[in-house]
């Protein structure tokens, strides 16, 4: 999935316990086995590859050129778009320690918005209800989308571990 790691939205689900065989002595039973260390937050690059829903955009521009011709079923197209982005986001991650990753709220808001604006970017689905706007403005949604996504990934913030 796409949920962003941090210091604080990792549960730790605790490993399978081991079927002990009758009349066999563990020779470390005692010792409990480390915890496995805690997984390494996300930098820069992770949260921008997370925050840009792709899998969507894509989904969504192959669906809008298809249906390009009528604006209304673009435009449920482009809704549809934004409620699979928020159900993609609901879904937790499992990390290879059996760790789960649950989505921070803040990804929610910035991964919809970075869906609007690469949909919009891209087929132009609420362009006929701005009255041609932005055929009008071309170059202002380009800068907004490149600076958006440049500085989405500032906006989580991710506590050091100690």
């Amino acid at each position: 999935m796409r949920a962003i790691i941090t210091a604080t939205n990792v549960t730790r689900v605790a490993p399978p316990a081991t079927a002990a065989v009758p009349g066999l002595v563990a020779l470390d039973a005692a010792k409990p086995a480390p915890p496995p260390p805690p997984p390494i937050p996300d930098d820069y690059l992770a949260k921008l590859v997370n925050l840009v829903p792709a899998e969507v955009v894509t989904l969504y521009g192959a669906l809008a050129a298809y249906v390009s011709d009528d604006h209304v079923i673009a435009t449920i197209a482009f809704a549809v778009g934004i409620a699979t982005t928020l159900v993609w986001l609901s879904q937790p991650t499992t990390l290879p320690d059996g760790s789960i990753v649950r989505t921070p709220s803040i990804q929610y808001p910035i991964s919809v918005i970075a869906f609007v604006l690469w949909a919009t970017a891209i087929a132009h689905p609420i362009d006929p209800w701005l009255g041609g706007w932005y055929h009008d403005h071309p170059k202002i949604l380009g800068v907004v989308v490149a600076a958006f996504t440049a500085m989405a990934p500032l906006l989580i913030r991710t506590k050091p571990t100690r």
